[in-house]
């Protein structure tokens, strides 16, 4: 049998991509199948991912988190941690529970979705990963603007291409 190969880029802040070499491709890999063999052991059953996952819910309760249906309705900004996430970010909510969804970031979300802290309860560490969030998602954003300015301008000036 062949042995697989693994490749593909990394993105960098500035959204540019650097292939990997094959000795990162495999470090990277094997790095996921590692994390994917501690949480075999770790968490064997559902049950014990369920009881991993209420643990850690709860710790983040002790930490001040609470539920996204609890969020300010008024347009106050909060922090949010979003549930298959690792940022903490910055939302905000205007429309009364349960129609509403609140802007986080980037996007809209169910207030199910999220915990919710007030800004200026946050630890020292919790708001600068907040800002540096911020910061993120706004030059994504103008990345994402400048990409799709220039495919505009191009098609612009291409004629708008033949669909044949």
């Amino acid at each position: 049998m062949a042995e697989k190969k693994y490749y593909g880029h990394a993105t960098r802040t500035d959204g540019t991509h650097k292939l990997l070499s094959k000795g990162e491709a495999d470090a990277l890999w094997n790095s996921v199948l590692h994390e994917q063999k501690v949480r075999e052991v770790s968490m064997p059953k559902t049950e014990d991912a369920l009881s991993i996952m209420f643990k850690a819910r709860q710790r983040l309760h002790d930490l001040g988190w609470r539920s996204g249906v609890h969020c300010p309705k008024d347009g106050t900004p909060f922090a949010a941690i979003q549930y298959g996430s690792t940022a903490i970010c910055t939302g905000s909510m205007t429309e009364e529970w349960p129609y509403g969804f609140a802007m986080i970031e980037d996007g809209g979300t169910h207030p199910y979705g999220f915990m919710w802290k007030p800004i200026e309860d946050l630890t020292e560490d919790e708001n600068a990963a907040r800002i540096k969030t911020g910061e993120e998602t706004t030059a994504y954003t103008e990345r994402m603007f400048k990409a799709f300015a220039a495919m505009d301008e191009a098609e612009r000036t291409d004629g708008g291409g033949s669909d044949g």
